[in-house]
């Protein structure tokens, strides 16, 4: 499980890029020994901080982005927090700007969790 702690404007996960993800496949693949594909998951999961922008919208309170690994982490006003992959920067930027936030967030994002995998943080 990833370690998260929320401060007020930012949001810090333990992190593995996507990239990482397929290496460690590829790793697998080549039935490569468990020791070498756990040591290098180790060392691709990096922390990354996420610095939260306040948003106008009647569900989200919060988006943040990190685009050297494509994660955007979404505040709901409920309090719980969700982080999604694969998202690029013009997807990021296309949500915050939105006449509606919510309404694009769910149209793209949310209604299609195998582009854009999630977990629940909080």
């Amino acid at each position: 499980m990833k370690d998260e702690k929320m401060t007020k404007d930012e949001i810090h996960i333990r992190k593995a890029p996507s990239w990482a993800w397929r290496v460690i496949d590829e790793l697998i693949s080549d039935h490569l020994g468990s020791s070498l594909i756990k040591s290098a998951a180790d060392q691709m999961f990096e922390d990354v901080e996420v610095v939260m922008q306040p948003v106008v919208s009647s569900n989200i309170a919060a988006v943040g982005f990190r685009e050297f690994c494509g994660l955007m982490v979404v505040q709901f006003k409920n309090g719980s927090i969700y982080q999604y992959d694969n998202v690029t920067p013009e997807l990021y930027h296309e949500i915050v700007n939105a006449d509606s936030v919510g309404s694009t967030f769910n149209r793209v994002v949310k209604s299609n969790p195998t582009a854009y995998p999630f977990t629940k943080l909080i």
